[in-house]
């Protein structure tokens, strides 16, 4: 979103941020170059993302050899958290969906209410 680009410009300015750089992605990438991230987060958007396949295979090549990639999503295992299904995921279904973009489970932490912290990395 156009808006909130520029406001993360406009803070990491405001802040002095010289190490901040903002990159606007689209709905299929996020528009970084090969090898240039140690780490990708998202937070509640993976169950949100239009071509997720495409995305993953594209943070995939942006990530570095030993980069990783976070998800927190809401736990589709938990029936009284009162998120609707579709904005849940299993840890099933991050493990097999995350697989076919050349990615493995590293880590799973129980730490979080409501949401997953899944740690995935980069599969060589």
């Amino acid at each position: 979103q156009d808006e909130f680009v520029a406001s993360l410009q406009a803070r990491a300015e405001r802040e002095g941020a010289s190490n901040v750089t903002v990159i606007r992605g689209s709905d299929q990438e996020p528009n970084l170059p090969d090898s240039s991230i140690d780490l990708a987060i998202m937070v509640d958007v993976y169950h949100e993302l239009a071509y997720p396949k495409e995305m993953l295979q594209a943070l995939h090549k942006a990530l570095r050899p030993d980069g990783k990639l976070l998800l927190l999503e809401y736990r589709a295992e938990d029936p009284s958290i009162p998120i609707k299904a579709l904005h849940k995921l299993s840890v099933a279904q991050a493990q097999k969906e995350l697989a076919a973009s050349g990615f493995v489970l590293a880590g799973n932490k129980q730490f979080l209410p409501i949401q997953h912290y899944l740690l995935f990395r980069k599969q060589q």
